[in-house]
């Protein structure tokens, strides 16, 4: 029998339980959000329409980034983050996982991001912030399409599994070497998710705060980058 889901102040039972792993912070803002989860479940709103509403919001917030209207800006962008953190967990509340091979949630993600910093480069002209906003997006791709990439490989057993699998090995047998808490820091600090985006909220404050969060964006995808090539570099295709 299905478990009704039941309104709780604070839940993280339908967090994406693989995304929040060695991710405490993830997992705290998913369980913050639950209570607007479930309202919006309780309304039958679909995922897929939360998605289209955290679009809109963030769209919108990026305009009056572009005005410089802080205020406002703030208003729909944390209204973004949030119908963001709650599509996901509406989904799985009411058992709606899609099969599509298109995922619409991640597919607005990536536009999200690419008005949202397109219209910062906007708001202040300058040279630098261009250049830290082209880096975002090209390595944002790059992270995306080998992180598909390598997911289609593994999936489809188009690589030799048994060199997969010693990889693995290795790579788990340098994280036990390493403190659960360097897991867990490595993890809230140099990856790249659902916890990073109300950082873009410090975009208005002025050129120096957002001269450090696009570098600090750009310097972890980065090293997200190498790491998937090295590890697609490393497999064998059968």
């Amino acid at each position: 029998m299905t478990r009704v889901p039941k309104y709780y102040f604070y839940n993280t039972e339908y967090c994406n339980q693989s995304a929040v792993k060695n991710n405490p912070l993830l997992k705290f803002m998913y369980g913050c959000f639950y209570p607007v989860g479930f309202i919006l479940f309780k309304f039958r709103v679909s995922p897929n329409c939360i998605t289209v509403f955290s679009f809109l919001s963030a769209l919108v917030a990026s305009s009056f980034l572009i005005l410089d209207s802080w205020k406002v800006f703030l208003v729909f962008w944390f209204l973004a983050v949030t119908l963001d953190f709650c599509d996901g967990t509406v989904a799985r509340m009411s058992g709606i996982i899609s099969k599509r091979a298109l995922r619409i949630d991640h597919f607005c993600d990536l536009w999200k991001l690419f008005f949202l910093t397109l219209a910062c480069g906007v708001y202040y002209s300058e040279a630098m912030i261009w250049l830290l906003v082209c880096g975002f997006n090209f390595l944002l791709l790059m992270f995306d399409t080998l992180n598909k990439d390598l997911s289609f490989h593994i999936s489809s057993k188009r690589i030799d599994l048994n060199v997969y699998q010693k990889n693995i090995q290795i790579t788990h047998a340098s994280k036990q070497d390493s403190s659960p808490g360097f897991k867990i820091l490595y993890t809230v600090f140099m990856s790249f998710n659902g916890h990073s985006l109300p950082l873009f909220g410090l975009l208005t404050l002025n050129i120096e705060v957002t001269y450090f969060v696009l570098i600090y964006f750009n310097l972890i995808l980065a090293i997200s980058v190498f790491r998937l090539g090295l590890k697609l570099l490393r497999l064998e295709k059968v």
